[in-house]
């Protein structure tokens, strides 16, 4: 049994969960890229973030199909029709982080390679540069995707969750709740 330091290995391999079981939003946690490291990658690069009601959105979006299309089925067909829901924006999520974790790979080797070049002289450093460079603004892009297809995802699996569990919608922005309460009241003859 190998008892050393497993820094100090180079043949361990890192077996990503959302390969090894489900993914779930539990899942995506540990998947999820850090809002205020997007926000600074895109502030740095120039590039635009998802919108920022992308979240309250999907979460709303979902709570009407719910409640119009799921909630009178039966509630075995109720369950299935739920994870329907969820199952396939998580995994769209997931297949997006996946992707802009191997770009950042793929940066770190064209950098690597460029810092190469520059130290033996070569002339491919330029375009070896150019690689980098060009590398670096694709894996943004799907940082930022990724980012944007994660908080469609957490507002899919809030409104899932709370029909899963049988309670009321009601946005989670303080404002937009007035705003949903009034028209609800609204909506019942209110004033």
């Amino acid at each position: 049994m190998f008892a050393g330091d497993l820094s100090e290995a180079t043949n361990v391999v890192r077996f990503p969960s959302e390969l090894r079981e489900a993914v779930t939003v539990e899942v995506l946690d540990g998947l999820e890229p850090v809002p205020r490291e997007v926000a600074q990658v895109a502030a740095c690069l120039g590039l635009a973030l998802p919108p920022a009601a992308l979240f309250d959105r999907a979460d709303e979006e979902t709570a009407r199909h719910i409640a119009e299309q799921v909630l009178p089925l039966a509630r075995h067909e109720r369950q299935h029709a739920l994870d329907g829901l969820l199952r396939p924006v998580v995994a769209s999520a997931a297949e997006a982080c996946r992707r802009a974790r191997e770009a950042a790979v793929r940066v770190a080797e064209a950098r690597s390679a460029a810092e190469q070049a520059g130290m033996m002289g070569g002339g491919w450093l330029g375009a070896l540069e150019r690689t980098a460079e060009q590398r670096l603004h694709e894996a943004a892009a799907l940082l930022i995707e990724a980012h944007g297809q994660c908080r469609m995802a957490r507002g899919v699996g809030r409104a899932v969750d709370l029909a899963r569990r049988g309670a009321a919608w009601a946005p989670q922005d303080g404002t937009q709740a007035t705003e949903w309460l009034t028209e609800a009241g609204r909506a019942l003859g209110g004033p």
